[in-house]
């Protein structure tokens, strides 16, 4: 009962948030230490070789805190055997003590880099987590790993006990050949409107430029709500020379993107996949490209 009355709570200011966002646009800042997110970023790699010639495989999804992490991983676990993925973004991943990314199973055998978006002074039936955020795994190695604070664009209203921080999770692998991957992990802000969230897109753009990639990536929940003609943060990506991984099919707005970028590409394939466990469906992004 208290789990359902927290989880109430919080839609209940989720909306608040995003009208009060839409009415009164100010950018306001809130708590905010640098080191509560770096002390809590993990870049945890069990696999030094780079393996990938001319392709990659992407899967992301919001993973919904992993509240029922039963039947995420038995999704994920059918995901991986069916599509065999280079690199796995999760978003709202759950670290509920030290030990639950390297000891949840599904995990284990991969490289993982994570950095979180969601901390907690105190757990509760709802907030079971010391944080969740977003987390990338990898069959291939990390050349880097960056996290990138993104701009608060919303009323933080969870009270003091909760930090939230959105964040770019970025990873750069190498092919054999050289060519440079830039992988975007990012879950953007739900609690505003279509500028708020451009105003994150725009950062994150400039992020993008000051690195060195041959093709860049950018994958997860973007939470855009009001249609890809109206969010103005992807107009900015498509400006910028990025193209949509794929349309979902549907009546409903769809939150969860990928975008690419590189001029070397020369064939994609995306889709949505099947997944049990969370309010978001996963994704898959394959590219193909010359060397």
């Amino acid at each position: 009962m208290k789990r359902v009355l927290e989880q109430t709570v919080e839609i209940a200011r989720t909306i608040g948030g995003f009208f009060s966002s839409i009415c009164f646009p100010v950018r306001t800042e809130y708590c905010f230490d640098e080191r509560d997110i770096s002390r809590r970023v993990v870049n945890d790699q069990r696999d030094t070789k780079t393996n990938l010639n001319d392709q990659i495989r992407i899967v992301s999804w919001n993973i919904l805190r992993g509240y029922h992490q039963d039947k995420i991983n038995a999704s994920l676990s059918q995901i991986i055997r069916d599509y065999n993925p280079d690199l796995v973004l999760l978003q709202e991943a759950p670290v509920r003590d030290q030990s639950s990314l390297r000891g949840n199973d599904l995990y284990s055998h991969w490289n993982i880099a994570y950095a979180p978006l969601h901390q907690v002074a105190r757990k509760s039936d709802f907030y079971d987590f010391e944080h969740s955020g977003q987390l990338t795994l990898g069959r291939i190695s990390y050349q880097e790993v960056e996290v990138h604070a993104l701009p608060p664009v919303a009323r933080q209203s969870l009270g003091g006990g909760h930090l939230i921080t959105r964040v770019a999770l970025y990873t750069q692998t190498k092919c054999k050949d050289g060519t440079r991957i830039g992988v975007y992990n990012v879950h953007l802000e739900n609690r505003t409107g279509s500028s708020g969230r451009q105003y994150q897109m725009r950062r994150l753009l400039e992020i993008m430029e000051k690195k060195n990639d041959d093709i860049v990536v950018v994958g997860g929940d973007f939470n855009t709500f009001l249609g890809l003609y109206l969010e103005k943060g992807i107009a900015d990506l498509e400006n910028a020379g990025f193209t949509k991984g794929f349309v979902k099919r549907g009546i409903t707005p769809q939150l969860d993107h990928f975008f690419y970028r590189g001029e070397k590409i020369n064939r994609v394939d995306g889709k949505q996949l099947n997944g049990k466990g969370s309010d978001h469906q996963p994704m898959l992004l394959e590219l193909e490209w010359r060397i």
